[in-house]
């Protein structure tokens, strides 16, 4: 299937249909450069949710808005394909138009920082300080957790008890994965559990559960980040999220399982 920018537009922003969305996964997986344009995608698909959620904060760069006038100006069939329709012309333009100023703006985020009111914007933000967190933890040995797995029902009454939500240490052995223990982290001064588990390949998978002041209330969402894979999304005051290697396939599916999984469901 040819791929080009529109198409990983809208499969950054969730608009194509589940089979498109599949082929376009699976030709990323097998091509680093279309990867990283995915990735890049994605950053800019969270940066413009955070901006719609956060108007007043905003102040749009002068090349950014002549950008996305210069693509609103053009006729339809010059923006995107027409299977697409007219319903997600508009976000799609507005969002390459985005893209494109990030590529050529290396101090973008001082425009468009992440956070904001958003539910999907404070979800990405969680993603992004976990891919911080879990790149340096996963390559320890001797130190990968604070507390041990034979310590998990004391992991689960001290972080369910810090995170206001408690919780079981899912057995994910059927999917190969054996559980190594927990640490408490942070982000924005509120809590966060890191449950760390590790494949028969020795690459660590971690299930991270964050406390948030404001409600993350928010569907899956997918970041690349530092050669992470990380999906994460929000049910009331908590975000949940997976992140391991791009190469494992069952992280999509594992994270889709949260919080049932941690409930023992």
């Amino acid at each position: 299937m040819a791929i080009d920018d529109t198409l990983l537009v809208a499969f950054a922003d969730g608009e194509l249909d589940a089979t498109t969305a599949r082929l376009v996964e699976e030709q990323a997986a097998a091509d680093p450069a279309l990867a990283e344009r995915v990735a890049m995608f994605r950053q800019t698909a969270d940066l413009l949710h955070a901006a719609l959620s956060t108007p007043d904060q905003m102040e749009v760069p002068p090349a950014l808005a002549a950008g996305v006038a210069r693509i609103l100006a053009q006729p339809v069939s010059r923006v995107v394909r027409p299977f697409f329709g007219r319903r997600t012309w508009l976000p799609l333009a507005a969002a390459a138009a985005i893209a494109g100023f990030i590529a050529g703006n290396a101090d973008i985020g001082r425009y468009w920082p992440f956070g904001g009111n958003g539910a999907h914007a404070l979800v990405a933000h969680v993603l992004n300080e976990v891919a911080d967190y879990h790149g340096i933890y996963a390559s320890e040995q001797e130190h990968l957790v604070e507390v041990p797995a034979s310590r998990k029902a004391h992991l689960e009454a001290w972080l369910g008890d810090r995170l206001k939500f408690a919780f079981k240490v899912p057995d994910l052995s059927a999917r190969d994965l054996e559980f190594q223990g927990g640490r408490l982290l942070a982000v924005d001064r509120q809590p966060v559990a890191q449950l760390m588990y590790r494949g028969k390949d020795g690459v660590v998978v971690a299930l991270c559960i964050a406390l948030t002041e404001a409600d993350a209330s928010s569907p899956l969402q997918r970041r690349d980040e530092a050669g992470l894979a990380l999906y994460g999304s929000g049910i009331g005051h908590h975000v949940f999220v997976v992140a391991g290697s791009p190469a494992n396939p069952s992280l999509r599916a594992l994270a889709e399982a949260l919080p049932a999984l941690l409930k023992g469901s």
